[in-house]
């Protein structure tokens, strides 16, 4: 477990903020420690690859939350269900900033399966792979500001990252 020493540890009080634990361990390891390399490697990354990726590194951490992948309590499977007992979950949907579907999915479909889950907790995260794909995704979310009900967490998979020792600027961090 120390492979991932931001994340192990105590666990959070809520299957939110577990949540956003998990994938806050998730996010460096894309965009900061190779995992962008693997992503490139596999081409045309989809969605499923990416769960696949965040699945791997949930079940390697201990704990008493549960963690579950494409439940389908109704309105179609979500991505992942975190829960401890029925009266604390929270949703989490992955999207790839290309969606063309991607404002309804924020707008609607995350509320479906909040509805379905019975749950107001939702954590949306969105994979962008260029400079362009992520000036629209904030675009997008700025329009639907105090629209959408649910937490947007970027994830910057950009495979061109200059090598630390290049580094000339805080923007290439």
């Amino acid at each position: 477990l120390s492979r991932f020493p931001h994340i192990d540890g105590c666990e959070a009080e809520n299957s939110f903020l577990e949540a956003r634990r998990r994938i806050e361990g998730f996010k460096p390891w894309i965009e900061s420690q190779d995992g962008y390399n693997i992503l490139a490697k596999i081409g045309d990354a989809k969605e499923k690859d990416l769960q696949t990726l965040f699945q791997g590194l949930c079940t390697i951490q201990n704990g008493s939350y549960r963690i579950e992948r494409e439940t389908n309590n109704g309105r179609g499977p979500t991505d992942f269900v975190v829960s401890n007992g029925s009266n604390d979950t929270t949703i989490v949907e992955f999207k790839l900033a290309t969606s063309s579907s991607l404002k309804n999915n924020l707008k609607y479909q995350v509320e479906a399966y909040k509805k379905a889950n019975r749950t107001s907790n939702a954590i949306v995260v969105i994979f962008y792979f260029t400079l362009e794909e992520k000036e629209r995704v904030e675009s997008l979310l700025n329009e639907l500001k105090g629209v959408i009900n649910c937490h947007p967490i970027l994830v910057d998979c950009r495979n061109n990252k200059p090598s630390a020792s290049r580094i000339k600027k805080a923007s290439e961090l």
